[in-house]
């Protein structure tokens, strides 16, 4: 039987976790370990080990190497994928259950967890189509990234996301936005908006009643401008209560498109990637996921 592979990203999270990964790895001499330059290095490993035949394979990094390594082999029929956290939000693991702090239990769960059928989303923009295993988010994503450098990482480490949104907040502007959900035609000022797959994106639960295996998409946008309440939204946020807002706009749907002016650029699985108007599009099923539940 094929041994499982881990391909990972020595340069996630800053580094912090790699004493513990490699002390984990030593420990586990049934796992195979390739470890990538590059983010298209880590595509064509992943690549290559579904040709060679490989039943379990694990992307060890932050959201950016998991959308690599799960979005490289997504168009063929895939092995068991599973998740190793090594990044600054985790977003995924954190919906799939997968232990955060502990890379020897995350190993274990690649080689004993049992796989489940888990969506993906088709994202189809002026550039061309691309997956999105996590979250597309856009209205403040270029300010938030500017903002949220290497040293705020390695100081916040978990927390980096919020304290770069908090940074960002007082410079936010609204905009209309269209939005299609399944055929139904919303206008909605904006200034923030998110298309989820997943529960978590910059390390916060923006939308706790998704599930990546029920068929749909989450599509959630922050309708005001007002710096108090966004502070507000923030405590609703991290109490769960954010959805009961007035300012929250949330909608479910398996084909959502959003156009508006000015245009707006995404950070699909916490990578920069397209703008609007872009189209997405559920594909249920799509790979096979290891996880705790």
């Amino acid at each position: 039987m094929p041994r499982p592979l881990l391909i990972v990203n020595p340069h996630a999270g800053q580094g912090r976790r790699q004493a513990a990964l490699d002390a984990a790895i030593e420990a586990r001499p049934w796992l195979d370990v390739y470890r990538s330059s590059s983010a298209e290095d880590a595509r064509e490993a992943a690549r290559k080990a579904v040709a060679g035949g490989v039943e379990r394979l694990a992307a060890g990094g932050g959201d950016g190497t998991i959308h690599d390594v799960v979005t490289a082999v997504a168009d063929a029929p895939p092995p068991a994928l599973g998740v190793v956290p090594l990044g600054t939000a985790n977003d995924l693991a954190k919906t799939l259950g997968v232990p955060l702090d502990d890379p020897g239990a995350a190993l274990d769960l690649l080689r004993d967890g049992r796989p489940r059928p888990i969506d993906l989303a088709r994202m189809t923009d002026a550039d061309g189509t691309r997956w999105m295993v996590n979250a597309a988010s856009a209205g403040f994503t270029e300010e938030v990234e500017a903002a949220l450098d290497d040293d705020l990482k390695a100081r916040w480490q978990a927390l980096a996301y919020l304290r770069a949104t908090l940074e960002v907040l007082p410079s936010l502007m609204c905009a209309s936005l269209t939005v299609e959900v399944d055929g139904t035609v919303h206008t909605v000022d904006a200034c923030a908006f998110l298309v989820a797959n997943g529960r978590y994106a910059g390390g916060m639960q923006f939308a706790p009643e998704t599930d990546p295996a029920d068929r749909m998409l989450d599509v959630l946008a922050v309708t005001t401008a007002e710096v108090a309440e966004h502070f507000r939204l923030g405590v609703e946020l991290a109490l769960g209560q954010h959805l009961e807002s007035p300012h929250v706009w949330a909608a479910r749907g398996r084909r959502i498109r959003i156009d508006g002016v000015p245009a707006r650029r995404f950070s699909v699985d916490g990578e920069k990637g397209g703008t609007t108007p872009a189209r997405f599009e559920v594909v249920p099923g799509a790979v096979r996921m290891i996880g705790s539940g």
